[in-house]
């Protein structure tokens, strides 16, 4: 029995109406966007249809820095990826740089939308971390941490980087005495775990020699959710990253898996501590101020 004959002309149009919708849904929503780096001219790999070139970052170990540096290779200086249906424009031209972060610098004040991924809750109010914000909150917080990285602030954490760093060439001087073979990345991770916790947390935590307690794990968390490369890395971590700026619009999923599956309660420990060490200091300098009165 043959099927089309069965069909009369009102049922045949509205199964080609579906056919051009869904094909028009395709172009304009998957196929198009993909369009995007070559129709002007710049260079990248081929993406593949929802995906983009998120299969690449697959083949190298979810390595951004191995991923990039591969591309640089076959693409030049500049070049165009995808992840997902959202496209990135990867540099490392000096010149494009300076136009991007100081001549243009108006037009590239933003973050990525994947804002939201890893957030906590102080006094019953939800907080994004600095990473993940966007538009007015990124505006706001980089005002208020911009000045704690000038020159005359730098000079206060100068002994404590001065104090990590002076650790960091004795392991590096007994390695080379030794011969033996070591991480150069996961010793400056830890270099720089150490400054963080010193500089940001104010704790002296020896992380380079393997001590820390409860706020090094918290940390390690919160920071390996980002990390590329290294020990800390958590590669459960950088997929959902991945995911998410690629998905934005599934965000809430990845919040939540993040949170439950990555750093658990990590987030909240540390908004605490940062807490109780705010107070600390505002007691302490209380005591100065009444002491000078």
């Amino acid at each position: 029995m043959e099927v089309l004959p069965l069909l009369n002309s009102s049922t045949i149009l509205l199964l080609i109406l579906g056919l051009l919708s869904l094909a028009l849904i395709y172009y304009s929503f998957i196929y198009k966007p993909h369009q995007y780096f070559k129709q002007h001219g710049i260079p990248g790999p081929t993406p593949k249809p929802i995906i983009g070139n998120l299969d690449l970052l697959k083949k190298y170990q979810l390595s951004l820095p191995k991923f990039f540096n591969a591309a640089f290779k076959d693409y030049g200086s500049t070049f165009g990826m995808y992840f997902g249906l959202k496209g990135f424009l990867v540099t490392k031209d000096l010149d494009l740089l300076k136009l991007i972060t100081v001549k243009h610098s108006d037009n590239f004040t933003d973050r990525t939308d994947r804002s939201g991924l890893i957030t906590t809750f102080v006094e019953g109010k939800q907080y994004d971390a600095v990473f993940d914000s966007r538009g007015e909150a990124w505006k706001e917080r980089r005002r208020i941490l911009t000045p704690a990285f000038s020159g005359h602030k730098m000079k206060f954490m100068e002994p404590l980087i001065m104090e990590s760093t002076k650790r960091l060439a004795e392991k590096v001087a007994g390695y080379a005495e030794s011969g033996e073979s070591v991480d150069a990345i996961e010793m400056y991770n830890k270099m720089t775990m150490e400054v963080i916790l010193a500089t940001a947390f104010g704790r002296a935590v020896d992380v380079q020699n393997g001590k820390g307690g409860r706020i090094l794990e918290s940390a390690v968390k919160i920071f390996g959710t980002f990390a590329t490369e290294g020990e800390h890395s958590s590669r459960i971590a950088r997929v959902l990253n991945f995911m998410a700026i690629s998905f934005p619009k599934l965000m809430p999923v990845f919040r939540l898996l993040v949170r439950h599956v990555v750093i658990g309660d990590a987030m909240d420990y540390l908004a605490k501590a940062s807490q109780e060490i705010i107070k600390s200091r505002k007691e302490l300098d209380d005591e100065k101020s009444a002491k000078s009165d």
